[in-house]
């Protein structure tokens, strides 16, 4: 018993202890000021409607399981935005500790390991971290990691149940996001790492892990040559940018370089003295108590300090040049990881296009820290103390980057909420027609422009797929390629227009209200009042739509906090 109690406290087991809780701690951090009951936006709406109609599968897609997350999300917490968020955490917290494995397993440097998983959970680059709509990015990024962990796993101590893992990882990343496989090709350089050299053991090994990304590949190019429509391959052909030349692709790729090794930590730099750029270095300990977050700064630089300080790296000098090649190896990740945008208008976009990179980022600075470390032991605790300034600092971004993300859905959810007091329920195959009378627009901004998102919101609250739903805007004239929506009143019908579906409606399906400057919705009852000569037939009867005695919808009822 006392051998079993000491083997739990050894050193090892307490380092790695330190570094998941530590991950755990500041993934928290970065909710903790929020909460995690942040409503549904943009393109959230699109997958948890698959989700609530069942959708696991995108059998005609080119990322098949990009709803996968999604459907598990509604499974666990269905009626619920508290499941996505804690899911979002959970996977930025694993991406976290599967880079931290993947490097512990590779080098057995615990240090260096803990660095590159802590620097990956904050790593201030991409702009929509917290963009609940790409839940399934950070899910593909989470499974390669994985993947590659399990690897090098396999390389080090063969066991069976490596390869099933590694299968299963790899399906679910490269089946979500095509973007991974050029990191997909490369992977197998790893064991070159491990194994000192291309030896027998490598080929089988490098053929068992492209046995994945082959089938899932020869199935994108039977969807690209069969049925070039399909969804996703409409998407990236509508993207595809055929004007950019070599130099546009090399000025985005330095671009590139440049957020991740530069421009991110001068802008977290400036986030942290209170939002004020470089003139809050002239007033400091001012800007300091005017920042908001700066208690959670503070507590990522502890925890990652002192776990940093339980962690053992590696004093073995021959271990150098090692490091030396995974500087360069994080570098070509960024590359790499990267190379699938490049021939795209998102080319230059800074939302969605470094999840990935950021794991290559994370891998050079924390090999650089942990090759300075090596080379002059005595900056162990000068590089421990830069490594949690640089978490405080990116941590700080985040923070102020989920609080600007926060104030789209939660400047939804007034709105819906204000929308379903006023109509709790609907009847089946309805359709709801907003006229936004703010002169600000309102809505325009709650839906992100698109009234898709307004729609899909609709079906998801009142949980019938069924429902139409347009904002229309009369007084706009740029209301359709702005909004790309719009409503035309004729005498018999009334042509709602969504995104590209067209939907024609005779007047006894429609609910009319107008969204008016106090952001309140009011029921119309008399549509000649706004649209002059329409329903000439006079069918149109809103009430009829509204079930006064039908319960109000269970999802409306438990997302947005209202009563029975």
């Amino acid at each position: 018993m006392r051998a079993s109690s000491a083997n739990l406290l050894s050193p090892p087991i307490r380092a790695t202890a330190a570094a998941v809780l530590a991950l755990i701690l500041i993934g928290v951090l970065l909710w903790l000021p929020f909460g995690w009951n942040t409503a549904f936006y943009a393109d959230a709406w699109v997958y948890i409607s698959d989700a609530q109609k069942g959708v696991i599968l995108l059998s005609d897609s080119v990322r098949p399981l990009s709803t996968l997350p999604w459907a598990i999300v509604h499974a666990l917490s269905p009626n619920s935005f508290v499941g996505l968020q804690i899911a979002i955490m959970g996977l930025l917290i694993g991406k976290g500790i599967a880079l931290t494995g993947l490097l512990q397993t590779l080098t057995g440097n615990r240090w260096l390991a803990f660095a590159a998983g802590v620097l990956l959970l904050v790593y201030p680059a991409d702009e929509a971290i917290f963009n609940a709509g790409i839940m399934s990015i950070h899910n593909a990024t989470f499974f390669f990691l994985l993947a590659l962990w399990m690897l090098a796993a396999q390389a080090r101590r063969r066991r069976w149940y490596h390869w099933p893992l590694i299968w299963g990882a790899l399906v679910i990343s490269v089946g979500t996001y095509e973007v991974v496989y050029p990191l997909v090709l490369v992977a197998p350089l790893l064991l070159v790492f491990i194994q000192g050299g291309f030896k027998r053991e490598l080929w089988k090994d490098a053929a068992l892990w492209y046995a994945v990304p082959l089938v899932i590949g020869l199935r994108y190019a039977y969807l690209l040559i069969t049925n070039p429509a399909t969804s996703g391959l409409a998407y990236q052909s509508g993207i595809f940018d055929p004007n950019a030349g070599i130099s546009d692709w090399l000025g985005s790729l330095a671009r590139v370089y440049g957020v991740h090794l530069f421009a991110g930590w001068r802008d977290s730099l400036e986030i942290t003295f209170a939002y004020g750029g470089w003139s809050g270095w002239r007033n400091l300990p001012g800007e300091f108590l005017r920042q908001p977050f700066l208690t959670y700064g503070i507590a990522a630089f502890l925890i990652a300090v002192a776990a940093a300080w339980l962690q053992q790296a590696s004093t073995n000098r021959s271990e150098g040049r090692r490091l030396l090649w995974l500087i360069a190896a994080g570098a070509l990740w960024i590359g790499l990881a990267f190379l699938a945008y490049l021939p795209s208008a998102l080319r230059d976009a800074d939302a969605r296009t470094f999840i990935y990179t950021s794991a290559g980022a994370a891998l050079a600075f924390s090999a650089l820290l942990a090759w300075i470390r090596l080379r002059w032991p005595r900056t162990r605790l000068l590089l421990t103390l830069i490594l949690g300034f640089m978490v405080s600092i990116a941590c700080l971004r985040l923070l102020d980057q989920h609080q600007n993300y926060r104030r789209g859905p939660e400047g939804a959810r007034p709105a819906l909420r204000a929308l379903v007091e006023q109509v709790p329920s609907i009847r089946p195959d309805s359709a709801v027609v907003v006229i936004d009378e703010t002169p600000y627009r309102g809505l325009r901004d709650v839906f992100t422009g698109l009234n898709e998102y307004f729609l899909l919101a609709l079906r998801v609250l009142y949980d019938d797929p069924t429902l139409i739903g347009v904002i229309c805007y009369p007084d706009d004239p740029q209301s359709q390629a702005v909004f790309r929506g719009s409503c035309r009143m004729e005498a018999d019908t009334a042509i709602l227009q969504s995104l590209e579906p067209i939907y024609p409606r005779t007047y006894d399906q429609l609910i009319v209200l107008r969204y008016t400057p106090e952001r309140d919705f009011i029921l119309v009852t008399d549509l000649g009042s706004i649209f002059p000569g329409a329903d000439t037939a006079g069918l149109y009867d809103p009430t009829a739509r509204i079930d006064p005695t039908a319960p109000m919808a269970e999802p409306a009822r438990s997302m947005l906090s209202l009563g029975s």
